[in-house]
């Protein structure tokens, strides 16, 4: 049976074959979803490994956080806007998760994240969810609810604002479309919780300060970490 797996498996890749989700090249035997030359050099922030770093800067006077990660650096026209993309617009959420594998495992080495309560993605509106099918964010928070073993909440917190798509707004348009557009669920109890809550970018800080706060409003014991997947 195994071996009929690899022959049929042989045979789609042949006719199919699997590329690079960052840079469209064919994958070779053993590389899977990003090839071996993106791997290595992705612009890893290592965020993790310092706690005043540029995310956790940006996110002061926005909103109390812990901690604040990110774990590739964004620039446009670059393999990480690459990745971006196929992941919300190509119907490609798994790379999300395999991302959020990435960078599970390094968060597992830092002693800080072992006392995570929950990790919370930041909710699409039901609309764009609707006409996407997937939360990206959700995605991620799989692989790294997989590899912390912590719950990973899709349903803490949802949209009730339906805002314009913020890609092609100013810094000053991003900031000020985001108020108050969260509601918690009534559901749950996260006070005195370790919270991570997750997005895909961080720009700069709006969305993450809002879902943030609106926790904090209504758990005000709850302390709040952030991590994306990239920083713009």
């Amino acid at each position: 049976m195994k071996m009929l797996k690899a022959y049929k498996s042989a045979v789609l890749d042949l006719f199919f074959p699997k590329v690079c989700m960052a840079c469209s090249k064919i994958l070779l035997y053993q590389e899977y979803t990003i090839c071996t030359p993106c791997l290595f050099h992705l612009p890893y922030t290592d965020d993790h490994l310092n706690p005043y770093n540029e995310s956790f800067i940006l996110m002061q006077g926005k909103l109390k956080v812990e901690r604040a990660v990110a774990m590739l650096r964004f620039r446009p026209s670059s393999r990480v806007e690459h990745l971006i993309y196929q992941m919300k617009y190509a119907n490609k959420p798994q790379l999300g998760r395999f991302l959020g594998l990435m960078y599970g495992t390094l968060l597992t080495e830092m002693e800080y994240f072992h006392d995570v309560d929950a990790i919370i993605p930041i909710p699409l509106h039901p609309r764009r969810f609707a006409k996407r099918g997937y939360n990206q964010s959700a995605y991620f928070g799989m692989g790294i609810a997989e590899r912390l073993a912590k719950p990973l909440l899709e349903k803490a917190l949802y949209r009730v604002v339906h805002n314009a798509s913020q890609t092609k707004k100013d810094l000053v348009s991003r900031a000020e479309g985001v108020d108050k557009i969260f509601r918690c669920s009534e559901e749950l109890d996260l006070n005195h919780k370790h919270v991570l809550l997750l997005d895909d970018v961080l720009t700069t800080g709006a969305t993450l300060a809002s879902a943030g706060n609106t926790l904090l409003d209504k758990f005000p014991g709850c302390r709040i970490s952030i991590a994306t997947i990239a920083k713009a």
